[in-house]
């Protein structure tokens, strides 16, 4: 509840986001509750030191981990819909840094969920993955609190390196998003963006947050009109990433920060065998007739 305070204060000092959250509240609830959902296309668009919609990096070895809790999350949501078990997400968190151009760089992919599953004494990876599709609260509870304890601890206490290579350090709190069939399914809620804010405690430089969402993978239906005779598997296609990020100002004399913006990012790029590649970013489907926050309003 703290860490939702603290997301929803925002709108004290920040009359676009203020009217962002009360125009949500008016579509879905008279209250924002932990389960609103929040379209992150109708943030501003978070900016480089350029003026320019700032891209989010991923490194090779990051963007590989990325591809393997995004075909894990499918496997496992395809067993669980097999036997009309409701999804679970898998949560991860993305370490890096802000460069001096303002771009985000994400150096590496941490799944504690997935270190878990790997401890299980199964002689065999189908009955880890049969567990984790069917696990307990118990472990889902506590792949949470170990996931957003490895994001806060690395904020509070990691420093850029000497000599800089950037102007602050990133967290990024992930998740993958059930794919529950509706328009608000690729939205984050109130308590996915509250989990990517940072408690009130003092952190060792400047810092952002966000937060990360693999949405399911898709059918291309014009490719399995055209083709005949594979497996329904060889038509799906990634599903889009969404992020939304979280700035912060630092108290010079406690070392606490307070989120004062929330932005969404809309370019994305990945280093993969040596290559830099575009990566698929907010083109999921999501609700739009909700206030856009204005993006001259943005700063970085």
């Amino acid at each position: 509840m703290a860490n939702t305070n603290r997301l929803l204060n925002i709108r004290n000092n920040n009359s676009e986001l203020d009217k962002f959250f009360k125009s949500i509240a008016m579509k879905y609830d008279s209250r924002l509750g932990i389960n609103t959902p929040v379209p992150n296309h109708a943030l501003a668009t978070e900016l480089n030191a350029n003026g320019r919609p700032a891209t989010l990096y991923f490194s090779e070895n990051a963007y590989r981990m990325l591809q393997f809790i995004r075909n894990i999350d499918h496997q496992v949501s395809s067993l669980r819909a097999s036997v009309g078990i409701a999804d679970q997400p898998l949560e991860f968190v993305c370490y890096g840094y802000r460069d001096f151009a303002g771009d985000i760089m994400i150096e590496n992919i941490d799944a504690p969920i997935l270190e878990m599953m790997n401890k299980l004494e199964f002689d065999d990876n189908n009955k880890r993955l049969e567990y984790l599709a069917y696990y307990s609260k118990q472990f889902a509870k506590d792949s949470h609190i170990e996931t957003t304890s490895r994001m806060y601890d690395f904020l509070k206490n990691l420093t850029l390196t000497e000599p800089a290579v950037g102007q602050e350090v990133v967290a990024l709190y992930g998740t993958t998003k059930p794919p529950i069939g509706e328009k608000t399914s690729n939205c984050f809620t109130i308590k996915e963006l509250a989990d990517a804010v940072i408690p009130n405690v003092p952190v060792a430089g400047r810092i952002s947050t966000g937060i990360l969402a693999i949405t399911p993978k898709l059918i291309e239906f014009g490719r399995l009109m055209r083709e005949d005779g594979n497996n329904l598997s060889d038509y799906l296609k990634d599903g889009s990433l969404e992020c939304a990020m979280i700035s912060y100002a630092m108290s010079e004399k406690t070392k606490k920060v307070t989120p004062i913006n929330i932005t969404n990012v809309t370019q994305a790029r990945a280093i993969w065998d040596s290559k830099t590649h575009d990566v698929q970013i907010s083109q999921s489907k999501q609700p739009t007739n909700v206030y856009r926050v204005k993006e001259d309003e943005h700063t970085m």
